[in-house]
């Protein structure tokens, strides 16, 4: 068998495993599932803005996408809600080292780890290693104003969760 065939078999096994573990013992306001279309290498994620932070009260969608390697090689991890974030790109992709430098991920962390390690973030931007250089300048220099755009932005998550929820409920 080829080295890749066992490692996606392997990746398989540890994403099971993550998946059991992080939905039989969910970090705090964090949620988890695999994408619609039932492949165990594409996650849905859910989190909620830390506590005592300008995200407090936003709920954020994100998409995980596992390498057929996993854990050897870290997920690429975006968000599909709109973010205002140093740490965070224009397309949601997420600048965080565990995610982008090999040398310092560890086949250790789990999903848990990981969506724990971007909630910490939503909380503790680093500017040294900005993605949006707009919401770095304000994070930087001007806390009150990147405090109002984070809010603005936690009030639109709201309002498309709230969209999402009233579209499924509603009767076919």
């Amino acid at each position: 068998m080829s080295g890749s065939v066992m490692d996606a078999k392997e990746a398989v096994k540890r994403l099971q495993a993550d998946l059991k573990r992080v939905s039989q013992n969910p970090p705090v306001c964090i949620t988890v599932d695999i994408q619609d279309d039932g492949n165990i290498f594409r996650w849905n994620a859910m989190i909620y803005g830390p506590f005592d932070t300008p995200f407090e009260g936003g709920c954020f969608r994100l998409k995980m996408q596992f390498p057929t390697d996993y854990p050897k090689r870290p997920p690429s991890v975006y968000f599909y809600s709109r973010m205002f974030h140093p740490n965070v790109y224009a397309n949601g992709r997420i600048c965080l080292d565990i995610l982008q430098d090999l040398s310092v991920w560890k086949p250790a962390f789990d999903a848990g780890i990981i969506l724990c390690a971007i909630q910490d973030m939503l909380g503790e931007p680093n500017p040294d290693s900005p993605a949006n250089p707009t919401a770095n300048n304000f994070y930087v220099n001007d806390k009150a104003m990147y405090e109002i755009k984070v809010k603005e932005i936690v009030k639109m998550a709201q309002e498309e969760l709230d969209a999402d929820v009233n579209l499924n409920s509603k009767p076919a």
